[in-house]
């Protein structure tokens, strides 16, 4: 199929520079994901506080990359869920790093199973189980489970979506229902 350089938006057409020819089927998805983790820019600020969990579920092992810049107690949260249309993405998310730092609140980014290979509800499945662990675990994390919010970029938004109708159908976890920020503020 040939690119119509026309039907690009000319902000953009540099970046496709940047990007070797990549053939997008379930074939070539290997080859884009490597070529996307190798183009990730990730800037991690000092004093960031990283660390990894493994989640075991009965399904699979989810790897959660949870971050903050200090250890008071009683935190806002939030779990993050990456974009990269289902099939794509890393937790390791530039704006999952930032809303932990700059909001100094525990963010909880999950490594969610990624399409073709794990067929939906996998993905949404992992990332429920991710909010049930820190609602179980809020005082070992050092979270306060009443200021716990949900949120994805792309896809990522599309899981929190379904995610929060999971949650409302199956445990219905308090979460925070609101655009202002999740501060000491309330």
């Amino acid at each position: 199929m040939e690119l119509d350089y026309n039907r690009i938006d000319p902000e953009l057409l540099p970046l496709l520079d940047v990007f070797p020819p990549l053939e997008v089927s379930r074939e070539g998805l290997a080859q884009v994901r490597e070529v996307i983790a190798e183009s990730r820019d990730v800037v991690k600020p000092d004093g960031l506080i990283e660390e990894v969990r493994s989640l075991i579920t009965k399904d699979a092992e989810v790897p959660l990359y949870v971050y903050r810049k200090s250890h008071r107690a009683n935190q806002p949260a939030l779990l993050w869920i990456h974009g990269g249309g289902y099939v794509m993405g890393s937790p390791e998310d530039q704006r999952a790093i930032d809303f932990a730092y700059e909001g100094d609140i525990t963010v909880v980014s999950v490594d969610y199973r990624l399409a073709p290979e794990h067929p939906f509800p996998a993905g949404l499945n992992d990332c429920y189980e991710a909010l049930c662990w820190m609602i179980d675990n809020a005082e070992e994390l050092g979270i306060d489970p009443g200021r716990l919010a949900i949120g994805g970029a792309s896809a990522g938004g599309g899981l929190a979506a379904g995610l929060a109708l999971k949650n409302r159908a199956e445990a219905n976890h308090p979460l925070v229902l609101s655009a202002t920020p999740l501060s000491d503020d309330r």
